[in-house]
Parts: C-alpha cells; sequence; structure tokens
C-alpha cells in the first residue's frame, strides 16, 4: 500500500467518525435553475452531457434537449419518421471520436449525427449486421472504440466503430454487467455486475485481470452503477447505497463508509473542481463531501430562489468549465458554477458614500441623499439604524 493510499483511508475514516452534515442555510453552493418555463421539454432530466461543439445536451422524460446557453431546441420520437429519436424517454447521452451522439432511450441505444441531425435507430437488423447477439444493456464510449454490456451475453469491444471483437463470451460469473469505466491510458477497463462485483479487465483482450466481490451480502438482480474519482477510488452505488474500492490499495475501503452515507438511495456521483464528491439521492437531495470530511447536506428551499430545484436528483454533471449540472426529477437542472455569485447586490435608493462603521467587522454606515445615514448589517443583510 502506497502513502497516499494510506492517508486517504485516514481520511475516510474520520469521515466515518465525525461527518457532520452542515444545512443548505450553510452552504455557499448556490444555483439557477433551467426548467420548463425556460423551453425545457419536460422536468425530470434524467441525462445531461456537454459536446465537443459546447453544446449543454438533456435527456428528459419527453425528448431531447440542446441548450445553446439561450435557447432550447427539442428532438422528439416519431413513428412515421426513421431519421428522428426512437424513444422520448432519454436515460442516457454520450458522444463518440466523431461528433455523433449516442442516445439510450426507452432502453434502446440511438445514433445521433449532428452535421445532419438525424438519427439511427440500433434496430434488430443493425445489431445483426454488427455482430450482437441482441440489444445492448451499456454501451460506453472511449476515444474510436465502444465497449458494449449484452445482457446473457457477456462483453464485446467495437474498434474504431467497426470491428467487433467478442470480449467475454458469457456474463462474468454468471453475473452481467451493469456498468462500465474504458481506462484506454491504461490499458485497463473497469466493470461491475448486478451483485455489486468489481472486476479489472485488460484493455486489449479483454481478459480478467482481477477480480473483487462486493462487501456487503450479494442482493438480487441490481443496476450498479461506477464512478472513479481523482484519487483512484471507484464509488459502486445503487439504490442499496455505497461501496467504495481503493485501486492503488487494490482492496475495498472499510465497508462502514456506507454507514456515513446512512445507506441511502443514491442515484448519482460526480467530483467537482475542488476535489468535493457529490452524492445524489433520490428524496434526499445532495450530500457534497469535502477533501476533510466534513459534508452538506443541500435540499431545496422554496424561500430561496438559489437553493436545489428539487430533492430528487437524477444525474450529477460536471463540464469542463467545472460547472455542475444536476438534473431533478422534478424541476428541470439545477446548475452551480463557483465563480456565478461571487456578488452580492442590496438595493439602497441615492448613495453618495459607503464606510466601514469604526472597529466593527459587520456593520457599514450607507449615507443617502432621501433616507439619511444607514447603519448596515451586512452579515445578517438588514439596516439596524438610520440617521435622519
Amino acid at each position: 500500500m502506497n502513502r497516499y493510499s494510506i492517508i486517504e483511508q485516514i481520511l475516510l475514516i474520520v469521515l466515518i467518525a465525525n461527518a457532520t452534515c452542515l444545512t443548505a442555510e450553510a452552504s455557499d453552493i448556490k444555483f439557477r435553475t433551467i426548467h420548463s418555463g425556460h423551453g425545457l421539454s419536460n422536468n425530470q432530466v434524467n441525462a445531461i452531457h456537454k459536446d465537443s461543439q459546447g453544446y449543454m445536451w438533456f435527456g428528459t422524460a419527453s425528448g431531447l434537449n440542446r441548450y445553446d446557453g439561450y435557447n432550447i431546441k427539442t428532438y422528439h420520437s416519431s413513428f412515421q419518421d426513421s431519421t428522428k429519436l426512437h424513444d422520448n424517454y432519454i436515460q442516457e447521452i454520450q458522444e463518440d471520436s466523431e461528433g455523433n451522439l449516442w442516445i439510450y432511450a426507452g432502453e434502446h441505444y440511438s445514433l445521433f449525427n449532428p452535421r445532419t441531425e438525424t438519427f439511427s435507430y440500433l434496430t434488430d437488423a443493425k445489431q445483426h449486421e454488427l455482430g450482437l447477439p441482441a440489444n445492448p444493456n451499456r454501451i460506453k464510449t472511449c476515444g474510436n472504440d465502444l465497449w458494449i454490456a449484452v445482457r446473457d451475453n457477456g462483453l464485446f469491444k467495437l474498434d474504431s466503430l467497426k470491428i467487433l471483437h467478442h470480449i467475454l463470451k458469457a456474463p462474468i460469473d454468471g453475473k452481467d454487467i451493469t456498468d462500465i469505466i474504458p481506462l484506454k491510458e491504461r490499458n485497463r477497463v473497469i466493470a461491475v455486475t448486478d451483485k455489486g462485483g468489481l472486476y479489472l479487465l485488460n484493455y486489449t483482450d479483454g481478459s480478467i485481470i482481477n477480480t473483487h466481490r462486493s462487501p456487503r451480502r450479494p442482493h438480487s438482480f441490481e443496476e450498479y452503477s461506477l464512478f472513479l474519482d481523482n484519487n483512484d477510488r471507484i464509488w459502486v452505488y445503487s439504490i442499496l447505497g455505497i461501496n467504495i474500492f481503493d485501486l492503488n490499495a487494490d482492496k475495498w475501503i472499510d465497508s462502514r463508509f456506507a454507514i456515513t452515507l446512512k445507506n441511502k438511495p443514491v442515484k448519482a456521483i460526480n467530483q467537482d473542481g475542488e476535489g468535493q464528491i457529490w452524492v445524489g439521492y433520490d428524496n434526499e437531495g445532495l450530500e457534497v463531501i469535502d477533501s476533510n470530511g466534513v459534508s452538506q447536506c443541500i435540499v431545496n428551499n422554496s424561500t430561496d430562489i438559489y437553493s436545489l430545484g428539487n430533492n430528487s436528483i437524477r444525474t450529477i454533471y460536471r463540464d469542463n468549465n467545472n460547472g455542475m449540472w444536476v438534473g431533478t426529477n422534478k424541476k428541470g437542472i439545477s446548475v452551480y458554477y463557483p465563480c456565478e455569485y461571487k456578488f452580492e447586490s442590496t438595493s439602497f435608493a441615492d448613495v453618495n458614500c459607503i464606510s466601514q462603521a469604526y472597529k466593527d467587522t459587520e456593520h457599514v454606515w450607507i449615507g443617502t441623499d432621501k433616507d439619511g445615514l444607514l447603519k448596515y448589517n451586512y452579515r445578517h443583510k438588514r439596516i439596524v439604524n438610520s440617521i435622519y
């Protein structure tokens, strides 16, 4: 075990023992909201992606939305037109090396060509042409390659979007793969099965390098998802909670860590530009865990326009400008940028001078033309005295 992984585990142990969950009022995270009033086709947002051209894509319960920062364009399905979206219920959005979007909608994949703005559905005939035995349950893009999991048939790799290789001839240990993280630069692939077990594969030939059973008692089939953080920790999560595997130490981190996260139903995990882990729950809002192990719970506050839009989280996406985009179940997208709300404003009429109160760290004196001299508490944002 290297020194770095030891430090990481000590931090997690401290988190387990001393985690404090700050209230939303104590948070400096302020959101703006994008919802149906702004043109979103549906307020349930299941998937978010920023493409190579700078467009934001939102997958909703009723259509695919493209956002240019000002306007939203919606794509809907059509039974009469095979070049339209296959299904309006969008579950996942990815981009391949050619700039095409892979859209998972209605349990099937479609390919969107942004140059022609047309969709091509992965039909049974197309699957047969590629050599796939059945409909994929998971596709992950990695450069020119696609990693494809097919239930009851194992794992495939489509090299350069052209040549298909059957990597694993059958489900791993009789279990189906539910998520994949390709790490081409390390010649590795991480896969998780519906029993929560982790498998480390060789990127080139798919051979199994190592296997790690879930530290919890296996359940019946469950849709486990994966997130790899900046410290090489793999977060394996589902509605049953979280397990964490340290790649450097090659072991599961003490499963008691799941107690810290209260075994809540986890729907999404991501990491912001400051290294904080964002955990999105089904009905409990967000939990943001900083590098010191301090956790803050962020929930909707109906009296605060800058609060999280809705407490049921569907997805969390980080863009290349460190913006955090949180897709919710009923209130569209809550967007956070670290520098967006650094300045606050309070309205006063005809201000002609401002001076710090003598030896006072909470008040300023504000001179006005019509309302006299005002003593203002900028911590509590209120006027505490007036002199006319």
